[in-house]
C-alpha cells in the first residue's frame, strides 16, 4: 500500500469533485492546513498590542539625548522626550518609572490622552530627586 501525503489525498478528492461536475477548481483551493495557517496569521495581526508615540515633559530639561524608561528608548531634547509604548493610554504606573529615571513629570500624553494634574501628583510621588 503506498503512503499519500496530504497534498495527495487533496488532489484525488479535487479530481473526485471535478468528474461530478462540481463547480470547484482544484487550481484555486488551498490544502485546509494552509486556509487555517492563513486565517491565524490574519487574525494574530488584530491580537498584537499597537504601538503608540507618547510625549512626556519634564520640569528640568533632561540631561542625556536618550533615557531607557519602561522597556523604552526615550528620545530628548531639553524638557520633551518622545516614545513609543506598546499601550493605548497613558498610565500613572509608566509616568512614575519615567519619574524615576527624569525627575518630576509635568505631562505624560499621546495623540489622544493626556494623564491629569492629580495622576502627575501620584507620578511625581517616585520622582528622582
Amino acid at each position: 500500500m503506498t503512503k499519500c501525503s496530504a497534498f495527495d489525498s487533496l488532489k484525488i478528492r479535487q479530481q473526485s469533485l471535478t468528474e461530478k461536475n462540481c463547480s470547484i477548481n482544484p487550481e484555486q483551493r488551498q490544502p485546509p492546513m494552509l486556509r487555517s495557517a492563513i486565517a491565524a496569521l490574519a487574525l494574530a495581526g488584530f491580537a498584537l498590542p499597537a504601538f503608540a508615540s507618547y510625549t512626556f515633559e519634564t520640569a528640568e530639561p533632561v540631561s542625556e539625548k536618550r533615557v531607557i524608561a519602561e522597556s523604552v528608548v526615550w528620545s530628548c531634547d531639553g524638557t520633551v522626550c518622545t516614545g513609543d509604548l506598546k499601550r493605548k493610554n497613558p498610565t500613572v504606573r509608566v509616568c512614575k518609572k519615567i519619574a524615576k529615571e527624569v525627575g518630576q513629570v509635568t505631562a505624560l500624553r499621546n495623540a489622544t490622552t493626556e494623564l491629569t494634574a492629580e495622576e502627575l501628583a501620584e507620578c511625581n510621588t517616585a520622582a528622582k530627586k
